[in-house]
């Protein structure tokens, strides 16, 4: 065997070593920052930012999908040779609330990638009241998140990054700032198809708290998922295991159960893809009758054209809310 063959697989071979044992690094020091629900700060975060995301049950951290948006998933999944893409993200969300990104990536060279964007959500505007329900004017609730990654593509498989972000919060009177990091990793099989990643996101501190000195936690999120490409027809699934930091519990098998996210990609033509999601936790906790039995599932659909790429989704949050999302890529490198 050549000698230069020989060294590439052996340095590959070390490569994903050391991918897998920083996963189960993540995932054993996970314990010691778990949160459950309703205890941390700038929830915000961890809401679908783009189509492609919320259509697959909003975890993409092992997708197909290579552009800009990824920055707010698993920036590691920014293809290195991708330069000058932006994209642009808004939600119809709930009770009227404004929800939308704005992302870009640009190539440094062929081992080094950056990316920015920004996250914002406007809750709109609420009336003051009193105790007797006298009303007293109104007042605002808004949160933003501005982001930076560096991504480098270590090998040929192999690419790792890190993204810090600055957040802000504004609530009436209240005003709150703080900054986390997200951590991602992304191997590649290209021979068979598939792709392995893990994830560990808003890492990070509540500089100044609402109130008093007292800060919050984060909405820390520890990720691992896999998307596979079958060989004979278009079709990508994808499996992702979300909120590890929180505790598994053995002897319960629907606690194990609520960890999975399942997507599904179908590709007909090469312009045109859709897309299918099932987020069991979503499901389980919103399902409260026959008729919210679609609570989790989500599905979408876009068009990939030379320089644009147009794309649409719908995920289900209940018998009474439903969230649409629309998303526009550009790829500024052919104009």
């Amino acid at each position: 065997m050549n000698n230069s063959i020989f060294y590439t697989q052996k340095y590959e071979l070390c490569t994903m070593k050391v991918f897998w044992i920083l996963s189960f690094f993540i995932l054993g020091t996970a314990k010691i920052f778990a949160q459950t629900g309703g205890e941390s700060v700038y929830t915000f975060l961890k809401l679908p930012v783009c189509s492609n995301s919320a259509a697959m049950g909003g975890a993409t951290i092992a997708s197909g999908n290579l552009g800009a948006n990824n920055i707010f998933s698993n920036a590691a999944m920014i293809d290195t040779l991708n330069d000058r893409y932006a994209a642009l993200n808004y939600a119809d969300y709930i009770a009227d609330i404004n929800f939308g990104t704005a992302a870009y990536c640009a190539k440094i060279d062929t081992l080094w990638s950056v990316a920015g964007g920004v996250q914002f959500m406007n809750y709109g505007s609420f009336d003051y009241a009193d105790e007797a329900g006298m009303l007293g004017g109104t007042f605002s609730a808004k949160d933003c998140a501005i982001y930076c990654a560096a991504i480098r593509q270590i090998t040929k498989n192999f690419r790792a990054s890190v993204a810090t972000k600055t957040i802000f919060s504004h609530l009436e009177q209240y005003h709150s700032w703080g900054i986390a990091f997200d951590f991602g990793m992304v191997y590649t099989f290209s021979q068979v198809g598939m792709v392995v990643a893990a994830t560990a996101q808003n890492v990070g501190f509540q500089c100044t708290p609402y109130t008093g000195s007292h800060r919050e936690p984060l909405p820390l999120c520890i990720q691992v998922g896999a998307s596979k490409m079958l060989e004979y027809a278009p079709l990508r699934f994808s499996v992702s295991l979300t909120e590890l930091q929180s505790r598994l519990d053995e002897d319960n098998a629907t606690n194990i159960a609520d960890h999975f996210v399942l997507g599904l990609e179908l590709f007909p033509k090469s312009t045109v893809s859709a897309k299918a999601g099932f987020n069991v936790q979503r499901h389980n906790d919103l399902r409260m009758s026959n008729a919210s039995r679609a609570a989790g599932f989500s599905f979408g659909a876009d068009v990939r054209l030379r320089r644009f790429a147009i794309s649409y989704s719908r995920a289900c949050y209940g018998s009474a809310a439903s969230i649409n999302m629309f998303s526009v890529e550009a790829f500024l490198r052919e104009w």
